[in-house]
Formats: structure tokens, sequence, C-alpha cells
């Protein structure tokens, strides 16, 4: 599961984390540190949201129709019989 956080969720929250603040157009400055933003371009926001997990989403699905086309090449990994009893 260790793997699996560091390898999905961490990254996909970074990722979404920089398209929100890429949208940002005015950001608070205090004593010359960059602090929270108080306006986003909501179509540009939009737009690349939409298009990322749309992307996101066909790498997937391609993904899987690659599984299903060689499922059937697939072995039997574990050892068992194929026979129900």
């Amino acid at each position: 599961m260790l793997l699996f956080k560091f390898l999905a969720f961490l990254p996909c929250e970074l990722f979404y984390g920089y398209i929100v603040d890429f949208s940002c157009l005015i950001w608070e400055n205090k004593c010359g540190q960059q602090g929270n933003c108080w306006l986003y371009d909501q179509d540009h926001f939009r737009k690349i949201f939409i298009g990322v997990s749309t992307v996101f989403m066909a790498a997937g699905s391609l993904f899987d129709f690659i599984i299903i086309f060689y499922s059937d090449k697939m072995k039997n990994l574990y050892g068992e019989d194929n026979e129900l009893n």
C-alpha cells in the first residue's frame, strides 16, 4: 500500500495542486512572501482541469483495453487448477 500511495495518490495531489496554482491571477504578498490566491481564472482552470482529467482517463482506458486484449494470453500465476470444484 505504501508503494501504491507514492505512485498514485501523492503525485495526483501534487499535480492537481499545481494546476490550481497555475490558474491563479492575483496572489497575496506579505513581507515578500507569496501567500494565498485571491482570484482564479475560472475559464482557464476549467479547460486545463477537464483536459488533464480527460487525458488521464483516456490513458487509463487504453491500459484497460491492453489488459483485456492480452488477458487470454496470461498464464495461471498461482499454479492452481482451472477446474471448479
